[in-house]
């Protein structure tokens, strides 16, 4: 075995592996999504933001930072020389002190915890029977982006962050002294880890909490499988990717990894665990016909929903007062622990308004 990385432009390098050019692709899905959910908002005729709309956005948002922070930093060549070291070598810069490889790691934790307390909050909102007043859900919201800035500042701090396995994010090697790309365990690597996965896997428990409670309601409702895909698609999406995630880390710490079984296990990983991205934005914009209402806006038509159409979230600046009161009263409290009445009816929840 070579020990070294064969010379290559860092244009081949950007490109190369078929799962950087996914995710690419991925991250080019999701920017086009997001602009059109940018300017259907903009084009609606009710520029009144609701509370569930600034949650879910600030969702897509912290998505997005996390799929672009996988664009401009990736380990492009990694080859172990005994069970103590490797040769590793970036897309750009070779050490931690890399700022691109700090920027990169520090993206990557923000955005991914961020979006975990921020789907926490959003199904929290859900659970509620009685609304929350708006400028405590903006604390909130502001609370689940500041606290997980916090901890990545800290881990910057520390010198937690660093080489991993294909990219940057906790440091899982450093460099060996006065050896150029050579690269050894990081010995307080298992800290971070269990630190960082153990508070996610609380994430995930937290969530799988919400799935099974609206679960519940929709089943005694007796509504169709298609109908809770449908209203959970997201919650599916962060739950799988949480999933993804979780196992696959606590595998990697667990057995030896350095083969090219687990090289190619890595790539699936990385695709799957990055694939949010497009599901996300684009499970909105199905979700809320998107579509269907930019075609309308254009022809200068409104928007109309199906009065007889049955539906867990009313459009309730479509829907009249009288019957949003008649559902209101009809959604006992006898009936589940599912629907935030208030919340729902005085916002648009996952629906944008066009009337």
């Amino acid at each position: 075995m070579s020990d070294k990385c064969e010379s290559e432009s860092i244009s081949i390098k950007f490109f190369s592996g078929y799962e950087r050019i996914i995710i690419l692709i991925y991250v080019l899905l999701s920017f086009i999504l997001n602009i059109i959910i940018i300017v259907s908002i903009y084009l609606a005729k009710n520029k009144k933001i609701s509370n569930i709309i600034k949650i879910t956005g600030s969702i897509l948002i912290v998505n997005f930072i996390n799929i672009f922070a996988y664009t401009f930093e990736w380990v492009t060549c990694k080859k172990p020389i005994n069970n103590k070291e490797s040769i590793i070598e970036l897309l750009s810069g070779n050490s931690e002190s890399n700022g691109l490889c700090q920027m990169q790691s520090l993206l990557i934790l923000f955005s991914s915890v961020s979006q975990d307390y921020l789907m926490i909050l959003f199904f929290y909102l859900v659970n509620r029977r009685k609304e929350i007043e708006p400028m405590i859900i903006n604390l909130l919201i502001l609370l689940c982006i500041i606290f997980p800035l916090s901890i990545s500042l800290i881990y910057l701090k520390i010198g937690a962050f660093g080489v991993n396995d294909n990219f940057c994010y906790l440091k899982k090697f450093e460099k060996s002294e006065n050896k150029i790309d050579y690269y050894m365990i990081y010995e307080h690597f298992i800290i971070y880890f269990i630190i960082t996965y153990g508070l996610r896997t609380i994430n995930f428990s937290i969530t799988i909490y919400f799935f099974i409670n609206i679960s519940k309601y929709i089943i005694k409702e007796k509504h169709s499988f298609k109908f809770l895909f449908q209203k959970l698609s997201i919650f599916f999406i962060q739950l799988f990717k949480l999933f993804i995630i979780i196992v696959y880390r606590i595998i990697t710490l667990i057995l030896n990894n350095n083969n090219e079984s687990f090289e190619t296990i890595g790539k699936v990983y990385n695709i799957l665990s990055t694939v949010d991205g497009v599901l996300m934005p684009l499970a909105y914009i199905l979700l809320n016909g998107i579509f269907c209402n930019l075609f309308n806006t254009k022809k200068g038509r409104k928007f109309t929903i199906d009065e007889n159409e049955e539906d867990l979230i009313p459009n309730s600046p479509i829907t009249p007062q009288k019957k949003a009161e008649e559902t209101i009263a009809s959604t006992s409290v006898n009936k589940g622990n599912f629907v935030g009445t208030n919340l729902f009816y005085n916002s648009n929840n996952f629906d944008l308004s066009y009337d």
